[in-house]
């Protein structure tokens, strides 16, 4: 009886733990105007790449996103701004998490569009949660 109650035990913690946040996509998708956190689970056999998606971005408007969260390095390269639009960072570093960026889409090409910064996360054996989030100034 004192085995099945320690197996419980540790089924009913790892439950809660898992549920405390998602778990990051590659292709993790934050509408606009919402704040969305999720952890990158870890892999120490090898790096990896993943991309935050804000949706919604509508023409004529101007954001501030804000990046929080372990120092992944940006990729802004690989990164897909849509047509139009003007990006500048306003932190310290802009080079890795934690940063803000202003983008400007008054000039945007498309009515609505996708916005996806791409991220680099090295090989490692610790989860890292990481908020995000992309609000309009107007």
């Amino acid at each position: 009886m004192k085995l099945h109650s320690l197996i419980f035990l540790i089924l009913s913690s790892y439950a809660l733990t898992a549920t405390a946040e998602s778990t990051c996509e590659t292709h993790e998708t934050c509408r606009v105007g919402n704040i969305c956190t999720c952890a990158v689970m870890p892999s120490s056999g090898y790096d990896r790449h993943f991309y935050f998606d804000f949706t919604s971005m509508s023409k004529g408007n101007t954001y501030t996103c804000a990046f929080e969260g372990a120092d992944y390095l940006i990729d802004y390269a690989d990164s897909l701004f849509p047509a139009g639009v003007e990006y500048a960072c306003t932190s310290e570093s802009c080079e890795v998490i934690p940063f803000t960026l202003q983008v400007d889409a008054t000039q945007m090409v498309d009515p609505m569009a996708t916005m996806i910064i791409r991220y680099f996360v090295p090989a490692s054996d610790i989860t890292f949660p990481t908020t995000v989030s992309c609000k309009a100034n107007n």
